[in-house]
């Protein structure tokens, strides 16, 4: 509706302390001029007090998502998504994006585009070093379909275009991997090379002779994320 604002916020006054946080809403249906009532929207799960919080609305569609990080060693940390489809007068049951031990989650944000939901966000689960990570959910439901979480950081490939061999540069997977796996797809997504590497291995050089020359695609996974990058071999 075109005189509904909504806002929400992060708020201790429930008594979590200096540590915790609640997450709060409130909206207005008349620009602003008057407001409902507060909502108390994490009565069993709170956010920390220096996490992010985000929102977006959309028609009378409204997401929240906010990340928390724990105390301890390890800590849990957890990114969480909630959405409503009444203009917040009800709420679905929250959904967990992501959950772990002994990483930091931060700058959680929420979009929508088309008909899609994203949630963006950082942490260093599988990397020694912060990536920036990216789920997408349906509007419709609305709710995180998607369980892989794609790295948007470039997988660096090289050379590109290449000849009779290419090499990829992997990451420094964290201590939550087991392992990286790397699949190479041509354009009709036939699997047309796919290999198991261990933690230590940095990258990778591989012998391309045999291919024809054409676009593929190079998949790099690692545990519940994985990068792609596109690449084409010249003849």
């Amino acid at each position: 509706p075109e005189q509904d604002v909504y806002i929400a916020w992060t708020d201790n006054k429930f008594g979590g302390g200096m540590l915790f946080d609640d997450v709060m809403f409130r909206k207005s249906t008349d620009d602003g001029l008057t407001w409902g009532v507060e909502q108390r929207l994490t009565p069993d799960s709170r956010c920390d007090a220096g996490g992010a919080l985000d929102m977006v609305s959309q028609d009378s569609m409204i997401f929240i998502v906010w990340d928390y990080n724990g105390t301890g060693n390890p800590a849990p940390c957890s990114l969480f998504f909630l959405a409503s489809t009444d203009c917040g007068e009800t709420w679905r049951e929250r959904e967990t994006v992501k959950s772990g031990f002994a990483i930091g989650i931060r700058d959680a944000n929420v979009a929508v585009f088309q008909n899609y939901v994203y949630v963006v966000w950082r942490d260093n689960q599988y990397t020694y070093y912060e990536e920036l990570y990216i789920r997408r959910g349906s509007l419709t439901p609305p709710g995180i379909e998607e369980r892989a979480s794609v790295s948007v950081s470039s997988l660096k490939v090289f050379p590109n275009p290449f000849t009779t061999s290419i090499t990829i540069a992997l990451p420094s997977i964290g201590h939550r991997a087991k392992g990286i796996e790397l699949q190479m797809y041509n354009v009709s997504g036939k699997e047309v090379m796919s290999y198991d590497l261990r933690k230590r291995v940095k990258g990778i050089s591989i012998d391309t002779k045999s291919l024809p020359g054409g676009i593929y695609f190079i998949k790099v996974m690692a545990g519940d994320v994985f990068s792609i990058k596109k690449v084409i071999k010249i003849k």
